[in-house]
């Protein structure tokens, strides 16, 4: 029996229109099928995603379906993490789809610089660099980065590195778990290989409006915001219990990244008392944080930036709540 070189964790949640799309673009791949493995975990699907993934799974063996109650996006692919026995780990998205060819050309490239773990191009993104290369890096590399988007899609991670650490994915988390994970993934990398593949995009982000990422309306604003602030206390712990100066530096940004981001949240959610918000965030330690100026150079459209531009000053505490009081104004909350 051959070695599994990856494990593809794909997380399905109802996404029955999209999923044929993924699953034929993971099998239009040059690589022998008993190489890698395609792991499926159906995690609760209402529609008929089920159905389409066990038809793959009669047809091909490197498909495997595993269902389980709905735990969320962390909860399937911890699932994946445990039945995974590939040399690396590629999270793929059951709306999105890989190039043709990709899990080839980016194993061979990490064989040729012996790299234990690869970081590539999603489509639309930017890696903020200029050519391809490896390199080795200290932990709060992969982190600094703030440019680029911090998806664990456009990883290819060492399996070994996240069983021996215990890593997993933060349940009941729906926003910023990715770089939660990402950042904890990091520290334990600390002078080992890393492949930056910036010319090609082995990955394709579906903008489905359905998703998680796009809702907002009220309920999943006050979500998102409670999820930030959790991801917020999470970085905070994190950054207190690690030495290395240079990570906590990168730590503690990323801590106020998650705050901008629940603060923005809160300010539109109609009726939400943000003074005892900013309150409560100040026993925690979590506010005032220090200004995101770099989030100025961060690579994202017009509307992107303009909501950069409005986060700036948050902490601020005047300025926020006078960001508060247009919103109410212009009747932007829900």
């Amino acid at each position: 029996m051959k070695k599994i070189k990856v494990s593809i964790i794909v997380p399905i949640y109802n996404v029955a229109p999209f999923l044929e799309d993924c699953l034929n673009s993971l099998l239009n791949q040059d690589i022998q099928k008993d190489e890698y493995e395609i792991i499926c975990v159906n995690d609760g699907s209402k529609d008929n995603s089920l159905d389409i993934l066990n038809e793959y799974a009669n047809k091909y063996s490197c498909v495997k379906v595993i269902t389980q109650e709905n735990m969320g996006v962390s909860g399937a692919r911890n699932t994946g993490i445990k039945e995974s026995k590939g040399e690396y780990i590629w999270f793929v998205d059951g709306d999105d789809w890989a190039k043709p060819n990709c899990i080839s050309e980016i194993l061979n490239l990490m064989y040729k610089e012996n790299a234990s773990q690869c970081v590539f191009l999603l489509d639309g993104g930017t890696l903020g660099y200029q050519e391809d290369f490896s390199f080795k890096i200290d932990s709060y590399s992969v982190i600094n980065n703030r440019t680029s988007t911090p998806s664990a899609c456009r990883w290819f991670f060492n399996r070994s590195i996240i069983i021996n650490n215990n890593l997993t994915f933060k349940l009941g988390i729906k926003y910023g778990e990715d770089t939660l994970f990402v950042c904890q993934y990091s520290e334990y990398i600390k002078n080992t290989k890393t492949v930056i593949i910036n010319s090609e995009k082995p990955y394709y982000y579906r903008q489905n409006q359905g998703s998680a990422m796009n809702q907002k309306n009220r309920e999943s604003l006050i979500k998102g915001m409670n999820d930030m602030i959790e991801i917020a206390k999470e970085y905070k712990q994190y950054r207190l219990k690690n030495t290395d100066s240079d990570f906590k530096k990168e730590v503690e940004v990323r801590e106020g990244a998650a705050i901008a981001g629940a603060l923005f949240s809160a300010a539109r959610i109609k009726g939400m008392n943000v003074k005892e918000l900013l309150k409560d965030l100040k026993s925690e330690g979590l506010y005032p944080y220090k200004l995101q100026f770099w989030t100025l150079k961060e690579k994202v459209g017009a509307k992107g930036k303009l909501l950069n531009i409005i986060k700036l000053l948050f902490p601020l505490k005047w300025y926020y709540l006078m960001v508060c009081a247009i919103f109410k104004i212009t009747k932007k909350q829900v």
